[in-house]
Parts: C-alpha cells; structure tokens; sequence
C-alpha cells in the first residue's frame, strides 16, 4: 500500500508541474487511484500535501460550481469572491475554469 501511494503522488506531483491539475489530468489520476486501490481519503491527503491550501479550495468551488455544467451568473460572483477571498491568481483561476468548462461544461 505504501508503495502504491508512492507512486500516486509521484504522478501527482508530475500532474501539478505547472501549477493546474486540468480536467483531463484529474480524470486519469482518478483511474490510477483506482488501479492502484487507494482510497479516496488516501488521494485526498496526497493531494493536500501536494497543492497550496488556497489552490485546493478554489479547485474545489470550481467543481463545486460545475455540477451542472455552466457558471451562472451567481456563481460567477461566488468564484471571483472566492478569488479575491484566497488571494489568487486571476490569470490562473481564469484557465483552470476554462478547463474544467471545455471538459465538463455543456454546450
């Protein structure tokens, strides 16, 4: 198990070189967490160890957002609060939100 959880964080690490774990990405770590049987609380410590806390939650709120498929307008206003509140990046936030619209969004 150890082992296992090794080689999830090493791709992890490798995922997050550039500082966004895009869509795609976030799907493929989920299939290897599976092949590899971790569990979902034993990815999600990997990746709190791995991402800054402020990167984390923003992820979070953007897939907390995208349930269905679009931002509104009032999400729209919670995630540029969010932003400013986690003191992020605008150019950064601005590309993991087009990601996650090109991956999950409807059209």
């Amino acid at each position: 198990n150890n082992k296992a959880l090794e080689e999830y964080e090493l791709l992890f690490r490798g995922a997050f070189l550039d500082s966004i774990i895009t869509a795609q990405e976030r799907m493929s770590l989920e299939e290897k967490r599976l092949e590899l049987g971790l569990t979902v609380a034993l990815a999600d410590e990997v990746e709190e160890k791995c991402i800054p806390a402020n990167l984390l939650k923003y992820y979070q709120t953007v897939e907390g957002v995208l349930v269905d498929g679009v931002i509104s307008e009032l999400e729209r206003s919670l995630l540029d609060k969010r932003k400013k509140q986690l003191g992020f990046d605008p150019i950064l936030a601005t590309n993991i939100e087009e990601d996650y619209l090109r991956t999950f969004g409807r059209s």
